[in-house]
């Protein structure tokens, strides 16, 4: 894939202030992660909780920037000094990649659709309750979304190149349209993250309730992480990154700003969180 010029290209090669080494910051800038407008506008997950590494990292000029996944990823694969956080950790990723020690495990993808809805979704239940995909795949009457730069786990990403499916699925580059087109009635879930529920909860018509629904086969719960480019300056800050992120001090203050965007049980997983090795 390939992406014209634009002021994040040219900001990637400007020098740091001062003399100190620039380290170029992309995030998600999809909310909860950065929230540009509204009564929220400022107080996303990313937003607030970065600042809580940058004070701890004074010694890097840190220069914050936002674009979609897969601007993200070609960036951390063709410039060193690249790094970004909360982002899964796959394969493929750890081609040009290197992650941090320690995972914050938040909430695994799961159905995201409103409670009047349930219904539609009782049939596909499998033992347990959660959500048989191998069921869902004959549903030839419900209309589902996802984000196509995602890295879906297997039981999705097989369900969403099923060429025998009924299910249909349409995917976008970007959470938000997928939100808007099923509170217009358009779509009937999205397979997505629990904290873009949450958001959307707070954001959209008051008459609209979004809830999450478990899949069968799907982790629960998965480690999110730190990752910066494979390169001499990426690997410097990766290893700064893990001596403060050690802190628990470091450590709160980064994941604090996520509390919003969580319900009480996820985000005590999320402070209590500090494996570190995924």
């Amino acid at each position: 894939m390939r992406f014209p010029v634009f002021p994040l290209l040219l900001a990637l090669h400007a020098a740091g202030a001062g003399g100190a080494e620039a380290v170029h910051w992309i995030e998600n800038d999809a909310p909860p992660f950065h929230i540009t407008s509204g009564p929220y506008a400022g107080q996303g997950g990313g937003d607030v909780g970065i600042h809580g590494l940058f004070a701890a990292l004074k010694e890097f000029d840190h220069q914050l920037n936002y674009a979609p996944p897969a601007r993200l990823w070609y960036e951390m694969a063709h410039n060193d000094g690249v790094c970004t956080f909360p982002v899964g950790r796959t394969e493929e990723r750890t081609k040009t990649a290197i992650f941090s020690d320690r995972a914050l495990v938040v909430p695994g993808f799961s159905i995201i659709t409103t409670d009047d809805r349930l219904p539609l979704f009782e049939r596909y239940r499998g033992a347990g309750g959660a959500i048989d995909l191998t069921r869902l795949a004959a549903a030839s009457d419900l209309v589902g979304g996802y984000v196509d730069s995602r890295p879906y786990p297997v039981a999705i990403a097989d369900l969403i190149h099923n060429p025998e499916r009924q299910l249909t699925i349409q995917a976008a580059s970007q959470a938000p349209p997928l939100y808007r087109q099923m509170s217009a009635r358009r779509l009937d879930f999205v397979f997505s993250a629990a904290a873009e529920a949450y958001y959307y909860n707070k954001t959209l018509s008051p008459s609209e309730h979004f809830v999450t629904l478990a899949i069968r086969n799907v982790p629960a719960a998965v480690g999110t992480y730190f990752a910066c480019s494979n390169g001499p300056l990426g690997r410097t800050v990766m290893a700064r990154i893990n001596k403060v992120m050690a802190e628990d001090q470091v450590w709160q203050a980064v994941v604090e700003p996520w509390r919003q965007w969580y319900n009480p049980v996820d985000i005590q997983t999320l402070m209590q969180s500090g494996n570190r090795d995924g």
